[in-house]
């Protein structure tokens, strides 16, 4: 629910993602009599709570065009955590399980943008940048959109 302080508005959000990822298993083509591996990939679980908060505002110009600024910041936490496991098995040898990346449940991101809206409200040019990060990791995501109402 948007809260509206004189044109400024903050706009809190919460939301729940669920993935999941089928792992398979499959026999390894080799051109080698007898190194035809088994490859067994465990399937992966992602449930991520959301916690954030949006604000923006919107300055009229003079020629009835517009430009709407936009901050962002959210944090995230991963209920489920997997870490994938890779399992190979070669004729005659003992299974090799390599597990993957550990990988952080707390999470934040912090975003900002910028949006031009022309007088008569026919178009709109923005511009945005979003950074996540946990441990270890820094993602960063950018955005140009172009919108034509008609």
């Amino acid at each position: 629910m948007p809260v509206n302080m004189n044109g400024h508005v903050i706009t809190p959000h919460a939301g729940f993602h669920y993935t999941h990822i089928s792992g398979d298993t499959y026999t390894q083509a080799s051109t080698l009599p007898g190194l035809r591996g088994l490859i067994k990939i465990d399937s992966t679980d992602v449930a991520l709570g959301i916690l954030g908060v949006r604000y923006h505002t919107e300055i009229k110009a003079g020629n009835g065009s517009s430009i709407k600024p936009e901050l962002r910041a959210g944090m995230s936490y991963d209920f489920a955590s997997d870490e994938g496991r890779t399992t190979t098995t070669l004729p005659g040898t003992a299974p090799l399980s390599v597990k993957g990346a550990d990988v952080a449940g707390l999470g934040g991101t912090v975003g900002l943008g910028l949006a031009f809206t022309s007088a008569d409200s026919r178009w709109t040019l923005g511009a945005a940048y979003d950074a996540d990060f946990k441990a270890d990791y820094l993602g960063h995501t950018g955005q140009i959109t172009a919108k034509l109402n008609f």
